[in-house]
């Protein structure tokens, strides 16, 4: 989830930028929190960066002439992000375990 929304709001910039648009602070900040509640629906489905992205540049009145080009390249793009999202669920999932003192280190650090 974290590269998911870190992803789609880079996406609307983007396409914001090749098209000439400014964009208020205001509606980076929309963008930013669209691109956080989309990423938590997004994350498990292959190819559904594609997808949202189209539905944030719609709801932010860009154009969506750019999603193709996200296509084109999502999948060089999906690989690192589905990297990013298990690691950051990983760490958060060890960090809550460990402060909740649920975490067993004997299983933890077991090599099997």
């Amino acid at each position: 989830m974290h590269a998911c929304a870190a992803e789609m709001p880079i996406y609307a910039v983007f396409a914001a930028q090749i098209y000439g648009i400014d964009l208020p602070f205001t509606s980076l900040l929309v963008i930013i929190a669209l691109g956080i509640i989309m990423a938590a629906g997004v994350a498990g489905v292959p190819g559904g960066g594609i997808i949202m992205s189209a539905v944030l540049l719609q709801v932010m009145g860009l154009p969506l002439d750019i999603v193709p080009w996200i296509a084109g390249i999502y999948y060089l793009i999906d690989m690192p992000n589905t990297m990013l999202n298990v690691t950051g669920d990983t760490v958060g999932m060890v960090t809550v375990a460990s402060l909740m003192k649920e975490l067993d280190l004997g299983v933890f650090n077991a090599n099997k």
